[in-house]
């Protein structure tokens, strides 16, 4: 989730994500339905039932504004999928400097929190219970809808989670 500054961050929230780097074949080029968790390490959480399509890339604004260490993760995971799909080999510098003159783009997808599928929701926690032991007793997270961290500006406002 560090390397995504406009994921959701909690239950029936809307958000961008970044794809796709470098010279791979490109994922969401056709809108997607699936269940979204967002966590790192092992710790991950339930959003929600999502309706994913793949937006306009950053624009020279928003690659400008990200931190310089996100940026530099950007540019090694272009790299690291760029190397051996490119007739010379790409250098880190090179790929950073085209990201800096928007020569290349951090491709994006829109992801919009369509429900929040409750049942779903209930049969994990019963899974995760019995998994480890313990008695379910299903509270799904908060559903509320602010947000302290900066959105996309291009998101609109609109109903962000349903029961269903």
């Amino acid at each position: 989730m560090h390397d995504h500054l406009w994921t959701p961050t909690k239950p029936g929230q809307h958000g961008f994500m970044q794809v796709s780097f470098g010279k791979e074949k490109h994922p969401f080029e056709r809108d997607e339905h699936r269940h979204v968790f967002m966590g790192a390490g092992r710790w991950f959480m339930y959003c929600g039932f999502y309706h994913i399509t793949r937006v306009e890339s950053f624009s020279a604004a928003e690659w400008d504004v990200l931190p310089v260490p996100l940026k530099v993760a950007y540019v090694e995971t272009t790299v690291d999928k760029d190397q051996g799909q490119c007739p010379k080999p790409v250098t880190a510098e090179a790929v950073f400097a085209n990201y800096e003159r928007g020569r290349l783009h951090v491709p994006c997808v829109q992801m919009r929190c369509v429900k929040f599928d409750m049942k779903f929701y209930e049969e994990l926690v019963r899974e995760n219970c019995e998994w480890f032991g313990h008695s379910p007793s299903p509270t799904p997270p908060e559903l509320d809808s602010v947000s302290g961290r900066r959105k996309r500006q291009r998101i609109e406002s609109d109903t962000e989670y349903s029961d269903g």
